[in-house]
């Protein structure tokens, strides 16, 4: 990126201060993590770029979430890939480099582009450049696990939690070292999360990966039904999905979401074509979970980059159909 000088946009202070306390608004809609605060913090974010194109901090924050959102997105992730670096672009050009840039380029080439090289180029540089930054270890942390390199992750996530003991997402941590097959790691971390904020979704959804990776039957159906009733399900429906777990377990549990109910919403394991993988490979349809796949590898899902170490994935891993994009993420390089 080549850096150009723009002279400055606000030469009324009070319309910085209002787009910076705009940001701070949309920042805090993102933390809520639910789909109508992602919707309206969109729009916040949209509304100050149209109004104040040249505040150069919100590109990374409109991007990184536009990245959350592609999954209900109508557009294909792949065409999307060159406006979100024209945006990224941009912010380089008013502000600079910075370790959020630097982060939101790694996350666009891993997640989107499954350029492994260039992504590793960018958390690298996002740790020289700031090294006592949290968020630049705990991502460079889950870029590494993604990529099986478990014993680097484990430095990173360490250090992450070293740089910030009382704020470091235990929620994302308990998901990191259950990838990582670290249950005792996972478990001691999602006790500590219960004693603290044992009701809400991100807990829900750590201690349903935890559950089901740990082979924790009863527990993982009993979290997914918090999961349920917080999606506002039905006290009919609850009823049969536990006549279903008591008859079938959660293969037929499962079995309900995927052809019954074909459920589309995040319940714990995405959103479709992704989440019907899951479902079937728990309801025990291999081939169909190989389709569904193959569908979510088409369309760039997110958080399809997850199959190379997500336990969930294992009976499936070694399809041939499969092959090439599990190649392709285990990266035989040693950086």
């Amino acid at each position: 990126m080549n850096r150009q000088q723009y002279p400055p946009t606000f030469s009324d202070e009070t319309l910085t201060n209002h787009a910076r306390n705009e940001l701070l608004h949309a920042r805090y809609l993102i933390s809520l993590g639910d789909y109508g605060s992602l919707i309206a913090a969109k729009a916040v974010l949209e509304k100050i770029v149209d109004r104040q194109p040249n505040f150069g901090l919100v590109y990374t924050d409109l991007v990184n979430l536009e990245l959350k959102l592609l999954d209900t997105s109508k557009q294909s992730p792949v065409e999307m890939v060159p406006k979100f670096r024209t945006m990224l672009e941009r912010q380089y050009e008013l502000e600079g480099n910075s370790p959020e840039l630097l982060l939101a380029l790694a996350n666009l080439e891993f997640n989107l582009s499954w350029d492994i090289d260039l992504a590793q180029k960018y958390h690298a540089e996002a740790v020289s450049l700031a090294p006592f930054n949290p968020q630049v270890h705990f991502q460079y942390a889950q870029f590494l696990m993604k990529t099986s390199r478990f014993n680097q992750a484990l430095d990173h996530i360490y250090e992450y939690i070293k740089l910030d003991p009382t704020g470091y997402s235990r929620p994302n941590t308990v998901w990191i070292y259950t990838m990582m097959g670290e249950l005792d790691l996972a478990e001691a971390e999602l006790k500590n999360l219960e004693d603290v904020d044992g009701e809400s979704a991100q807990y829900n959804f750590a201690a349903l990966t935890f559950y089901e990776a740990n082979n924790d039957a009863q527990s993982a159906f009993k979290t997914l039904l918090k999961i349920l009733r917080d999606n506002d399900y039905s006290e009919q429906e609850i009823h049969v999905l536990t006549q279903r777990f008591a008859q079938t377990g959660l293969q037929g549990v499962y079995h309900w979401l995927l052809d019954e109910k074909q459920e589309a919403s995040n319940v714990g394991h995405g959103t479709p074509p992704l989440s019907y993988a899951r479902y079937a490979i728990n309801a025990g349809e291999k081939e169909r979970a190989i389709k569904f796949m193959l569908q979510a590898i088409d369309q760039r899902q997110r958080n399809v980059v997850n199959f190379t170490v997500d336990p969930i994935y294992e009976s499936i891993r070694s399809a041939p159909e499969l092959q090439p994009f599990y190649t392709q993420l285990r990266p035989n390089i040693d950086f």
